[in-house]
């Protein structure tokens, strides 16, 4: 496709893009990402430009979040969820790098955000293409591994120490769409709920329960603040001992649409009451194992 077939506002964003960069000659090619039921606020594109600079060859690959006219989806604020990505690249961002600078946290345990171009806004995220540097994104349906659970979680705690300011292989979180002024814990939980399987919680929730303390507690340290005195290991464990049930119900609550098999259904164009209910038949097993762990646990 080419970049014609963009809406006119993202043409100029490209435009402005490259005169940035300094080319004077390039060649544009567009794609449009074919997500299979992962994705439905949004058509996703991968723009790359290639070309010649005064410096020499030189080559832009651009991931774009574009947020598309959703007309029966009236059950999620469409422009607020995009407003709250455009907040995190273009401001809270940069709070969290000069954080970090002053802190001397180093570069390899620093929290990453993507970089995004200064085009971005509530109708476009125009970010770096994080595939060009071996990122990947898993399915739905795709089992996580352990190392991945793992730096997850790192970046999570990490996150979510930066959130603790007083009065003022690599996992890089990219969808902040959801992101509210709440419970760590609540994050923690979805996460592990609706990533994992009940095979994967028995062998591992405890140690990574165990991985987020300890980073959140050592992430802190840089910005001179102990664990204890922001988030005591006592209140942690209460607070995840209670909001168990919550997850639980949140968890069922947004996977309507998590687990929703790919029935090529343009959601923008459905009233959310006519869409079919039938989720993919793995997680027959995925709901029933977390009924047993729930049962497991006392909490059922």
């Amino acid at each position: 496709m080419s970049l014609k077939s963009l809406s006119k506002e993202l043409q100029d964003s490209i435009d402005k893009i490259i005169e940035k960069e300094k080319y004077k000659k390039y060649d544009i090619a567009v794609k449009k990402f074919e997500t299979h039921g992962n994705n439905f606020l949004g058509g996703l594109y991968e723009i790359d430009i290639t070309g010649e600079t005064t410096e020499g060859k030189k080559n832009t690959n651009v991931f774009v979040k574009q947020q598309n006219p959703m007309e029966y989806l009236k059950l999620l604020p469409l422009n607020d969820l995009y407003l709250n990505e455009v907040f995190i690249y273009n401001d809270l961002s940069k709070v969290f790098t000069t954080l970090q600078d002053e802190a001397n946290v180093p570069q390899d345990e620093r929290f990453i955000i993507a970089k995004a171009y200064e085009e971005t806004n509530n109708n476009q995220l125009i970010l770096e293409n994080l595939s060009k540097k071996g990122f990947r994104t898993y399915g739905k349906l795709e089992d996580i591994s352990i190392k991945y659970a793992q730096l997850s979680i790192q970046q999570m705690a990490k996150f979510h120490a930066l959130s603790f300011d007083g009065d003022a292989a690599e996992v890089i979180p990219i969808d902040y769409q959801f992101i509210n002024y709440g419970c760590p814990v609540m994050d923690f939980l979805l996460f592990i709920f609706t990533s994992t399987d009940r095979e994967f919680r028995k062998k591992h929730l405890n140690d990574l329960k165990e991985l987020y303390f300890e980073t959140l507690s050592s992430f802190l340290k840089y910005f001179n603040m102990d664990v204890e005195a922001v988030y005591p290991r006592k209140e942690f464990e209460k607070v995840y001992t209670e909001w168990l049930d919550f997850g639980l119900m949140m968890t069922l609550f947004y996977s309507y649409v998590l687990f929703a098999p790919d029935t090529g259904i343009d959601l923008g164009k459905v009233p959310v009451s006519e869409l079919p209910i039938c989720p993919d038949k793995k997680y027959d097993v995925f709901y029933r194992g977390l009924i047993d762990d729930f049962v497991e646990w006392g909490h059922l």
